[in-house]
C-alpha cells in the first residue's frame, strides 16, 4: 500500500508533484495541506512537511516527512466562520 492509497483521488497530485519537482533539482523542502482516509474510515486533514534527504554526490536517496493531524483545527476554523457570518 502507498501513501496515495490513503489519499483523497483530489489530492492525490501533490506528492507526484512534489518528487518531480525534486528530481529535477527545484525544491528539496515543502509543506502541504492533504486529505487521508483514516483506518477508522473517516476523512482526516493533514499538514504535511517533508524534505528530501541526499547523499554526499546530491543524488536523491529518501525522503523524511511529517505528518500532523489538523481535522479538529480545520473543523473548528469553519465553525468559526459560519459563526462571524450568522453574526454579522
Amino acid at each position: 500500500m502507498s501513501v496515495n492509497d490513503l489519499t483523497l483521488p483530489e489530492y492525490r497530485n501533490i506528492s507526484p508533484s512534489y518528487i518531480e519537482k525534486v528530481k529535477l533539482g527545484k525544491l528539496d523542502k515543502t509543506n502541504f495541506i492533504k486529505k487521508y482516509y483514516h483506518k477508522s474510515g473517516k476523512t482526516i486533514t493533514c499538514y504535511v512537511t517533508s524534505s528530501i534527504v541526499r547523499d554526499n554526490n546530491g543524488n536523491p536517496m529518501y525522503f523524511v516527512s511529517h505528518i500532523q493531524d489538523i481535522t479538529e483545527q480545520k473543523l473548528n476554523e469553519e465553525l468559526l466562520k459560519k459563526t462571524q457570518r450568522i453574526s454579522r
